[in-house]
């Protein structure tokens, strides 16, 4: 151990000292008062020691507990970083409904714009597009502001469509024998449809085209197409089982297009699912169409959806709409399911009442006289 003896004009002078000579870990022993006989000034005597004996080393209990204390340290901070996140998530939530809000608020007051942009706002709530959803068309539509004009808000609207719906999937003439298989529950329109795509693809795209139906679950069901066909002059054959398939195909090979109707049975049997998967299977299906009704509710056209989705339909066909008042329950439907829409069926005339779908003949649906 190391001592020194300071003597300074003061305390605060003498603890100096000791830092300065001793450094800081130096260890004040004792002070007193002194007094300088010769000038008879009053001094302060401070005693310092300084430890130089080596530091022992910590032992592992004291590392331990060292660990422990930066781990309870860094779960705190992980805590707070958490709790932070979700501050922010909730600022960030609380934001998004304050701007829907205000959104909601905006387009509730429709007095304030042209009767036209009134006259839109309607046609989208009478076609039961959700109030949430029409809020967000029109929100869309506002923020290029086409003014009055029910053309220019209708080429607007048709922006916003094509980033969530898409029109494609129609049947074109090919070199090679094309195989599209229609399906749909019962009571979709699907037999009549199959017809007008055979006789359209017969007469515009001038083919050579072939009908066979699978469908004999529902009564009259294969004479109701022998009928059909037979009235548009165009070959057809009932198909019972795979068997019947492979045969057909291979008398038919030269065929440019072989339209198959499926099964129009409840949607839940499963029996009906595996006989049209081996359809599909079997004759490497070229085109996959989905038939569904118009007048469905958004609920019923994802459920129909979820069902047939396993059979991996390349399109919707849209029938009846002719049967039906309104198109916002499907256009929220469709968004969700997320497949092209390849026709529009709105009638019995078969070719007649068949249109290839597009973004024009969707919108105009909306403003149809009810």
């Amino acid at each position: 151990m190391k001592i020194k003896k300071i003597i300074a004009k003061d305390l605060k002078e003498g603890k100096q000292k000791v830092a300065l000579e001793l450094g800081d870990d130096a260890v004040i022993l004792s002070n007193r008062t002194i007094i300088d006989p010769k000038t008879n000034q009053e001094y302060y005597e401070i005693v310092a020691a300084l430890d130089e004996s080596p530091i022992p080393k910590k032992n592992p209990i004291e590392k331990i507990v060292l660990t422990e204390t930066q781990h309870h340290k860094s779960n705190n901070e992980d805590k707070m970083l958490d709790i932070t996140g979700k501050i922010y998530d909730e600022i960030n939530s609380l934001s998004s409904k304050l701007n829907n809000i205000y959104e909601d608020i905006k387009y509730t007051y429709l007095g304030v714009y042209p009767d036209e942009f009134k006259k839109f706002h309607d046609s989208l709530i009478d076609n039961e597009i959700s109030r949430e959803e029409a809020i967000r068309i029109l929100s869309e539509i506002y923020k290029t502001y086409p003014g009055a004009d029910i053309q220019a808000m209708k080429d607007e609207f048709k922006k916003v469509l094509s980033s969530q719906i898409s029109f494609d999937k129609n049947i074109k003439k090919e070199k090679k024998q094309q195989i599209v298989i229609l399906l749909g529950p019962t009571g979709s329109g699907k037999s009549l449809t199959l017809v007008k795509l055979a006789i359209l693809s017969k007469l515009v795209l001038e083919s050579s085209v072939l009908i066979l139906s699978a469908d004999s679950y529902k009564v009259s069901g294969i004479e109701q197409m022998q009928t059909y066909s037979s009235i548009a002059d165009i070959p057809f054959y009932p198909i019972y089982d795979l068997n019947d398939l492979k045969n057909i195909l291979t008398k038919e090979y030269d065929r440019d297009i072989i339209f198959i109707d499926t099964i129009g049975k409840n949607q839940n049997d499963e029996s009906n699912l595996k006989f049209s998967q081996d359809i599909i299977t079997f004759c490497n299906a070229t085109l996959i169409y989905l038939v569904l009704p118009a007048n469905l509710t958004k609920k019923n056209y994802l459920g129909y959806y979820k069902h047939y989705k396993a059979l991996k339909p390349d399109a919707l066909i849209l029938t009846k709409l002719d049967e039906t008042k309104s198109i916002g329950q499907f256009y929220e439907a469709a968004k969700e399911i997320n497949l092209p829409i390849a026709y529009f069926a709105n009638g019995q005339k078969a070719p007649e009442n068949i249109e290839q779908a597009s973004y024009n003949y969707f919108i105009e649906l909306f403003f149809k006289k009810k």
